[in-house]
C-alpha cells in the first residue's frame, strides 16, 4: 500500500512545513524524503477501516533509495534506519503542512515517536535500490485500526539517506 501522506520533519527547523527536497539537477525532479541527524520521515495511511478489523500477518514497507551516505560506525548497531510507530495527537496531519512542531504539539519526541522500534535495518546505498522492511502483525494492526497514526523513519547514528516520495511522478516510491 502506498502511503497517502508523507513528510520530512526537521528538529533544527521545527516550524518549517514539510522539509521535502528535490535533487539539484535543474530538471523537474521527484520530491525526496530525507533522514539525517535532524530530519525524520513520517508516513501515514488513511484506511478508514473499523477498529476491530483483523489482519492476516505482517506487511512489507518498501522504500527506494535516491542516495545514501552512511560512514563507517564505531558501534555495530549504528548506521541503521529505525522504523517506529507514530503516535501524534495530530491524527489529521497533512503532507504539505506537517512540521516538527505541528506533529509534536508540545509533546516530547518519546510520546510522539514510539521508542520501541518495529525494526532497525541497514539502508541499501545504491541509487534505485529497494529497501524492504517487515512490519510486524501487531504494528500493522495498530496502523489499520487507527491506534497509531503512521510510521516514523529516523537514523541510528550518523546516516543521511534520501528516498523517493510516493507523491513524485517517478516510478520509485514507498509501497
Amino acid at each position: 500500500l502506498v502511503p497517502s501522506k508523507t513528510a520530512t520533519i526537521d528538529s533544527a527547523n521545527p516550524d518549517r512545513a514539510n522539509a521535502k527536497q528535490s535533487p539539484d539537477n535543474g530538471q523537474k525532479s521527484p520530491s525526496l524524503l530525507t533522514v539525517d541527524e535532524t530530519k525524520v520521515v513520517i508516513l501515514g495511511w488513511d484506511f478508514g477501516l473499523p477498529r476491530d478489523y483483523e489482519i492476516a500477518g505482517p506487511a512489507i514497507l518498501q522504500l527506494t533509495t535516491q542516495r545514501a551516505n552512511i560512514p563507517p560506525q564505531e558501534q555495530e548497531d549504528l548506521g541503521l534506519l529505525r522504523i517506529s510507530e507514530l503516535y501524534t495527537s495530530n491524527r489529521a496531519w497533512k503532507s504539505d503542512t506537517a512540521s516538527w512542531d505541528r506533529i509534536h504539539q508540545g509533546q516530547s519526541t518519546a510520546d510522539v515517536i514510539n521508542s520501541q522500534m518495529i525494526i532497525d535495518q541497514a539502508v541499501e546505498t545504491i541509487p534505485g535500490s529497494a529497501n524492504r522492511f517487515v512490519l510486524s502483525s501487531p504494528s500493522v494492526h495498530r496502523l489499520l485500526n487507527g491506534q497509531s497514526s503512521g510510521i516514523a523513519l529516523s537514523p541510528l547514528g550518523v546516516i543521511e539517506a534520501q528516498f523517493y516520495s510516493p507523491q513524485s511522478e517517478n516510478a520509485f516510491h514507498p509501497r
